[in-house]
């Protein structure tokens, strides 16, 4: 109910194209948002959990830290799985956000990177969330 959409919109969301498998235009919205000194906020599993697990990773978060050597913060939400409306509305439901230190890919990657090198780091930030 909350995810997508409407919700998004009202956020002032930018799109991410997908389908396109090139990270640089799929993400060009975000590229210029970060270049324009600028934070953008990105759910690395490109969904919502279907099982309140976490997924694995895409590599579009480790790209766009590549390609604008901007930080990457590790951010986990925590109570929201499943919350609904009156949950939140009758306090019966608690939410946390834990944020974890800094990551730069640009320190840990090298100059000729493949897709899957993308996705492993997308992945190893996701082992920090779960960390959280």
């Amino acid at each position: 109910m909350f995810y997508g959409g409407i919700f998004f919109k009202a956020w002032a969301s930018y799109p991410v194209y997908v389908g396109l498998h090139d990270y640089a235009k799929s993400l060009k919205n975000h590229i210029e948002i970060v270049k324009d000194g600028g934070s953008v906020c990105i759910f690395p599993e490109g969904k919502c959990s279907s099982d309140g697990q976490i997924n694995e990773a895409r590599g579009g978060v480790a790209y766009l830290s590549y390609a604008t050597r901007a930080a990457i913060v590790p951010t986990r939400f925590g109570g929201n799985f499943n919350l609904n409306f009156w949950d939140l509305f009758l306090r019966r439901r608690h939410l946390s956000i834990s944020f974890g230190k800094p990551l730069y890919a640009m320190n840990e990657m090298n100059t000729s990177l493949v897709d899957d090198d993308f996705k492993m780091y997308a992945n190893f930030v996701m082992e920090k969330v779960k960390g959280l």
